[in-house]
C-alpha cells in the first residue's frame, strides 16, 4: 500500500507541473504580486483630488461653453435687430426718393465705340514714331 500511495502522490506532482507549464506565461506573472514602489504608488486620496480636480476643469469648460452661447445669441440677435432697422430705413425712403437707374448703356455703346478707335489709332501712331525714332539715330 505505502507504493501506491507514493505512486499517486508522484503522478500528482507531475500533473501540477505539466500544468504550470501549459499554462501561458501572463496567467503566471499575473498570479505573482508586483512590487511597486512607494513613490509611484497612487493612493486613494490622490485618485480622490484628481478625480476632483477633473470635475473642475469639466464645470469650468461648461461654464465657458454656456457662456460663449449666450455671446453668440446675443450678437445673432443685435445683427437681426441692425437688419430690421436697416430695413425700415430704406422702406421709408423708397416711399420718399424716387431711384433712378442709369439704362442708357446702348446709347452711349456708339461714343465708346468711336473712343475706343481714337485711343487705339493714336497708340498705333505712337508705336509707329517710337520705331522710327530708334531707327534713325
Amino acid at each position: 500500500m505505502g507504493r501506491t500511495r507514493r505512486r499517486r502522490i508522484r503522478e500528482r506532482l507531475l500533473l501540477l507541473e505539466r500544468e504550470k507549464e501549459e499554462l501561458p506565461a501572463q496567467q503566471q506573472e499575473e498570479k505573482l504580486p508586483i512590487f511597486i514602489h512607494k513613490t509611484q504608488r497612487v493612493t486613494i486620496t490622490e485618485r480622490k483630488r484628481i478625480e476632483d480636480v477633473a470635475r473642475q476643469l469639466e464645470e469650468v469648460l461648461m461654464k465657458r461653453i454656456k457662456k460663449r452661447k449666450i455671446e453668440t445669441r446675443q450678437i445673432v440677435v443685435e445683427e437681426i435687430r441692425n437688419e430690421l432697422r436697416i430695413n425700415k430705413i430704406i422702406n421709408s425712403e423708397e416711399s420718399d426718393i424716387e431711384i433712378e437707374v442709369n439704362t442708357d448703356d446702348e446709347e452711349n455703346k456708339a461714343e465708346e465705340y468711336e473712343a475706343w478707335t481714337n485711343r487705339e489709332i493714336a497708340r498705333t501712331k505712337r508705336g509707329k514714331e517710337e520705331r522710327e525714332a530708334m531707327l534713325r539715330p
